[in-house]
């Protein structure tokens, strides 16, 4: 191994009758000192480039782990208050089609009747218009005449079925220990690189237990429990 030092140096004892071997001893000490302080000056700087980059990195994983929990915390919420809001707003639609169709089965059987008696006073006027000859077996055919309507018949569609709101993915909250277990504690790299202190979400996205309310100011409260958040 290239750092270490001299076999010699281990039972230097200069004197009178060893003073040859001393001498040359020592020169191959110095040679050596000299290509230690030569390596040593060369790791230190590569251990000072690499801790710099290691500590460049670690910032850019801290960073990025408070942006992932902010992250998770923002969509946790959004998907919370879509999923009523979207129910919402389908009930409220699917009210609307019914309303809506049920004004247009009026008009519908509305001009089917219009269009009925249309068709038969054509039939009356062609009556009058026709020859004489022609007219009483004209007249007769048109109290039986048969019109249809069905190029007036409007298609009516069943409210279609609504997509379910899965929520399951967001039922763990950032900081808490399943969550904590599962997102980074369980993961091989942990170890060897763990993570800072986690960011809980605030309070304002807390799910209360019947019979509990969220505090008054709870956006400003980072929490993930009852005690902390209602």
């Amino acid at each position: 191994r290239g750092l270490d030092p001299p076999k010699c140096m281990a039972s230097l004892q200069p004197n009178v009758r060893s003073a040859r071997s001393a001498a040359l001893c020592m020169q191959k000490t110095a040679a050596w000192w000299r290509s230690l302080n030569v390596s040593v000056t060369e790791l230190a700087k590569s251990c000072k480039e690499a801790s710099a980059v290691h500590a460049g990195k670690k910032r850019s994983c801290d960073s990025a782990q408070t942006t992932y929990e902010a992250t998770f915390c923002s969509y946790r919420t959004q998907l919370t208050e879509s999923c009523p809001m979207h129910d919402q707003c389908r009930t409220s639609a699917a009210a609307e089609q019914q309303q809506v169709q049920a004004k247009v089965k009026v008009a519908e059987a509305s001009r089917k009747v219009q269009y009925i008696a249309a068709t038969h006073i054509e039939c009356y006027l062609d009556v009058l218009t026709a020859r004489p000859e022609q007219q009483l077996a004209l007249l007769k055919t048109c109290p039986s005449l048969q019109v249809s309507t069905s190029q007036l018949s409007v298609t009516y569609h069943e409210v279609p079925q609504g997509a379910a709101c899965d929520v399951s993915s967001v039922a763990l909250r950032p900081c808490q220990e399943p969550w904590l277990q599962a997102r980074y504690k369980g993961e091989k790299w942990h170890s060897g690189a763990p993570t800072i202190a986690c960011t809980p979400c605030d309070c304002s996205t807390f799910d209360c237990p019947t019979h509990y309310m969220l505090k008054a100011d709870a956006s400003s409260i980072p929490g993930n429990s009852v005690g902390q958040c209602c």
